[in-house]
């Protein structure tokens, strides 16, 4: 009725990685024995159904892309796993309608490049916290909601734009965040 599976990468770096959650087994564990480096994408995939989908353990470092999504139904992942998106090339963050990413700590660390959102994001784990550590999210129209603690340090940027941005609290709150009530100065001449 369950089924629980133990990861344990060796020495190399992964080129993607899709996280299966299958509807053939009520609770599906994975736990993450040794930090996990992903070249390309990393993907929390789950079918249709009402099974529990864990990850727990070390962390998975992403250079590229990160998606939570579905056949049909929910995607409901839970779990401590910290996910940390690296590297200096750009990335995307998108997270189906229903879905959820593991509740652990994410950490964005771009040492250039950004992190666009293409879809609302909402990092909704029970003290999940959200640490923008280095380089820029770009919310791109939609929402980000982080459970508890937004951190971000000197010379980080979140672009809000006019997308919802919610958290509890935000410490050290060291970046800028550029929003909504942000009023730039514009000045039209004619000529």
């Amino acid at each position: 009725n369950g089924t629980t599976s133990t990861f344990t990468p060796g020495g190399i770096t992964y080129f993607s990685l899709k996280l299966w959650c299958d509807t053939n087994y009520e609770n599906t564990t994975i736990n993450i024995q040794n930090n996990t480096f992903i070249s390309d994408d990393l993907t929390f995939h789950r079918e249709a159904g009402t099974q529990t989908c864990t990850v727990n353990g070390n962390n998975l470092n992403v250079s590229k892309n990160m998606y939570s999504d579905k056949t049909a139904g929910t995607s409901a992942w839970t779990g401590s796993t910290s996910i940390t998106l690296t590297s200096g090339s750009s990335s995307v963050i998108n997270q189906c309608a229903g879905c959820t990413f593991p509740r652990g700590l994410v950490t964005i660390a771009k040492t250039s490049g950004v992190a666009t959102l293409t879809s609302n994001v909402n990092f909704n784990g029970t003290n999940q916290d959200l640490s923008l550590t280095n380089g820029t999210i770009i919310q791109n129209g939609f929402d980000l909601a982080i459970a508890r603690t937004l951190s971000t340090a000197a010379g980080t940027v979140i672009n809000q734009g006019c997308a919802n941005l919610s958290f509890v609290s935000h410490t050290p709150a060291l970046g800028t965040i550029i929003g909504s009530s942000s009023n730039p100065n514009v000045t039209i001449a004619d000529k």
